[in-house]
C-alpha cells in the first residue's frame, strides 16, 4: 500500500487540528476580555439562554410554573400586556420579542479609563434575531431624527461601522454667556452577532481594539477582578457576574468632569480620612441549579492594608458561631457574627478625633462616665471590656397582630465575659428615670420590662446565660431562663444539612426558614395587594401551604481573608 504523500498528511493533520479547536473558535469572546482594564461597574449575564434554563430548574422557577398559581399569573400577564401596549408602537417590537432577543451574553459596564470621560457600554449578543435589532434601531432613528438639532453620522474603525448620535446643547461659555455646542449622545456598532452601545465613541473604539480578546490590557486581566473571580468562581459557569469599584469610579468622575463638582470632590477628598480609600472593589457571582445548590451567591470584598477608619472598625475574626443550646429549633431566623469590639472602639476614636481634634473622643467618653454630666458609665471600661464580641439576632415565627397584620418577635443577644459587671451597668441605668423600665425577678434573674405601647407586650432586657439580652417581647427572655422543651436549632435536621456546607469557624453565620419569611410577605400581599394593584385578581392566589415547599431553609456565612472577606449565601436542592 502506498504511503500518503507529505501534502496529504499535512492536510489531514490540519483538518484534525481544525476539528480539535473548532468548539473553542466558535465560542464568543466574553465582554470582560473586550473591555479596557479600568472598569468601575460590571454586571454580566454570561449566557442569558442558559440563565433562563437554569432558573427554571430552581425553586423560584418551578414556583412560577406551579399550576396553583396559573390563574394569578395569567391575571398579572394580562395587566402587564396592557402596561406595555405602547411598546410596539414606540419601539416596533413587543415585550415578548425583547425578552427573547438576548441569545448569549448581556453585559453592562461603566468604563473609567484615565483621562477619558466615564462612559457606560452595553453588550447584547442577539444570535439570529438581527431582524428584531434592526426594527429597534429603525424606531430609535425615527424618534431621534424628529428632535431639532439632533444629528447622525457614521465612521469606520477597525473594519467596523460606528453609528454616532449627536445633539445640540446649551453650555456656559468663558464669559458666562450660553453657547450652543454639539455633544455626542451615544453610539453603537454591530459586529458578528453582538450589538454594542456606548456613551462615547472612544469607549466603543476601546472595545473594538480588544475585540478578539487577545489584547494585553483588558478588564479580565485587572488584578482585583481576577482575584474576585478566583474566590467566587464555583464549579460551573455563573448565571451572573458583578463587580463594583466605587472609589475608583468616584475619583474618575471628579478627574474627568467637564465642570467642577465641589460636593463630589469633597467626598473623594474625605475617603482617606474615613478609611475608605483602601476599599478596592466588591464583586461576586450567582450560580443557579448547580449541584448541590439550588442557588448560591458569593460576594468578595477586596481591601488593601493598612486598615483605618471605617474599615478598621469593621473587623470580624472567624470563630465557632454554632447556635447555642438556648436557640430553639422553631426559630424563624438566626444571625450571628463575631466583632472585634476593641479594635472598633480604637478605630472609631481615631476617626472621631480626625474630625473634632485630638482627644475629642476621650473627652466625650469621660463626660458620659461622669455621674453628674452623663449616665455614669464608661463605655469601654464598664461595657466593651466585658463583651466577648459575639452578637446574635433571632427572629421568631410571625403571628397575627391586633390589626390583623403579621408581627414578628425579635431577640438580640450580646455575649459577655463578666455577667456581674454588665448587670451592674443595667442596675445603674435602672436607677435613672426613663433609662430602663420596671425591674422584676424571674427565677433568680432580674428582668427589666420596657413598655412597648398600647396592646403590645412589654420589651425586655436581662443578663443571663452568658449574654445581655434585648427582646421585643419579654416572654422570649423568660423562655430562655425557663428552658425550652424544644430541641436546639443546632441539632435540627434542617440546620445540620446546611451546616455541612459551612466552615467550622466563620465571621458571620446565618440560618433562615424561608417558608416563614415568605408566608409573612404572602399574607401581607393577599391582604394589601388589592389596594396596591387593583387590576390584579388576588382572589386567585392559593393558600400558602400549596406553595410552601418551594421555600426551603437557607444559610449564609462569611470568612475573613488577607485581602478582605468572602460572603456566601445558599439554599440546597431538594
Amino acid at each position: 500500500m502506498r504511503r500518503p504523500s507529505n501534502s496529504i498528511a499535512v492536510a489531514l493533520i490540519a483538518l484534525l487540528a481544525t476539528l480539535a479547536v473548532a468548539p473553542a473558535m466558535g465560542q464568543q469572546t466574553p465582554a470582560d476580555r473586550r473591555l479596557p482594564r479600568h472598569v468601575g461597574v460590571f454586571l454580566s449575564f454570561p449566557n442569558v439562554q442558559q440563565f433562563k434554563a437554569r432558573f427554571a430548574q430552581t425553586n423560584w422557577g418551578r414556583l412560577a410554573n406551579d399550576p396553583s398559581l396559573a390563574d394569578f399569573c395569567e391575571s398579572v400577564r394580562r395587566q402587564f400586556d396592557k402596561a406595555t401596549a405602547r411598546l410596539r408602537k414606540d419601539l416596533g417590537v413587543t415585550w415578548e420579542e425583547l425578552w427573547e432577543l438576548p441569545a448569549g451574553e448581556v453585559t453592562l459596564a461603566v468604563v473609567n479609563e484615565p483621562r477619558e470621560r466615564v462612559a457606560t457600554v452595553l453588550f447584547v449578543d442577539f444570535g439570529s434575531r438581527r431582524e428584531t435589532v434592526d426594527r429597534l434601531i429603525e424606531a430609535l432613528n425615527e424618534s431621534f431624527d424628529a428632535q431639532p438639532g439632533n444629528r447622525r453620522r457614521t465612521e469606520q474603525f477597525a473594519g467596523t461601522t460606528l453609528h454616532v448620535y449627536s445633539k445640540e446643547v446649551n453650555k456656559a461659555g468663558p464669559d458666562g454667556q450660553s453657547v450652543r455646542k454639539v455633544e455626542t449622545a451615544g453610539a453603537y456598532f454591530i459586529r458578528e452577532s453582538t450589538v454594542v452601545i456606548g456613551q462615547t465613541v472612544q469607549v466603543l473604539k476601546s472595545v473594538l481594539t480588544r475585540w478578539d480578546g487577545r489584547h494585553e490590557d483588558t478588564f479580565a486581566e485587572s488584578e482585583n477582578y481576577r482575584y474576585i473571580r478566583s474566590r467566587a468562581g464555583g464549579n460551573a459557569e455563573p448565571a451572573l457576574v458583578w463587580y463594583l469599584d466605587l472609589v475608583g469610579l468616584l475619583k474618575s468622575a471628579v478627574e474627568t468632569a467637564e465642570e467642577p463638582n465641589v460636593g463630589l470632590a469633597m467626598v473623594v477628598g474625605m475617603l482617606p480620612t474615613v478609611g475608605l480609600a483602601n476599599l478596592k472593589a466588591v464583586g461576586g457571582t450567582v450560580h443557579l441549579a448547580s449541584e448541590p445548590y439550588d442557588t448560591i451567591s458569593r460576594t468578595v470584598i477586596v481591601v488593601d492594608e493598612p486598615l483605618t477608619g471605617v474599615l478598621a472598625a469593621l473587623q470580624f475574626p472567624a470563630t465557632d458561631l454554632t447556635p447555642p443550646t438556648w436557640v430553639p429549633e422553631s426559630v424563624a431566623a438566626y444571625l450571628a457574627f463575631n466583632w472585634d469590639v476593641q479594635k472598633a472602639y480604637e478605630a472609631i476614636g481615631q476617626l472621631f478625633d480626625a474630625f473634632r481634634g485630638p482627644g475629642a473622643f476621650q473627652r466625650v467618653i469621660e463626660q458620659a462616665a461622669d455621674p453628674e454630666r452623663g449616665a455614669g458609665i464608661h463605655i469601654k471600661q464598664d461595657v466593651l471590656d466585658h463583651l466577648n464580641g459575639r452578637f446574635r439576632l433571632l427572629r421568631f415565627k410571625a403571628v397575627a397582630g391586633a390589626d390583623g397584620l403579621p408581627q414578628q418577635d425579635m431577640l438580640v443577644a450580646i455575649g459577655v465575659k463578666n455577667e456581674s459587671r454588665i448587670q451592674s451597668v443595667l442596675g445603674k441605668l435602672g436607677e435613672q428615670p426613663g433609662r430602663l423600665g420596671k425591674a422584676r425577678e424571674f427565677r433568680g434573674v432580674k428582668i427589666y420590662e420596657v413598655p412597648a405601647g398600647p396592646g403590645k407586650a412589654p420589651m425586655g432586657v436581662a443578663v443571663t446565660n452568658g449574654n445581655l439580652f434585648f427582646a421585643t417581647n419579654v416572654a422570649k427572655i423568660e423562655e430562655i431562663i425557663r428552658g425550652s422543651n424544644e430541641a436546639p436549632l443546632a441539632q435540627s435536621l434542617d440546620y445540620r444539612r446546611l451546616a455541612a456546607h459551612i466552615p467550622r469557624e466563620t465571621s458571620l453565620l446565618s440560618f433562615q426558614r424561608q417558608e416563614g419569611q415568605m408566608r409573612l410577605l404572602y399574607d401581607l400581599l393577599k391582604k394589601q395587594g388589592p389596594g396596591w394593584f387593583p387590576d390584579i385578581d388576588f382572589a386567585t392566589l392559593p393558600q400558602f401551604d400549596a406553595i410552601a415547599r418551594y421555600f426551603p431553609p437557607s444559610a449564609g456565612y462569611a470568612v475573613p481573608e488577607k485581602r478582605g472577606a468572602v460572603f456566601v449565601s445558599f439554599s440546597l436542592r431538594e
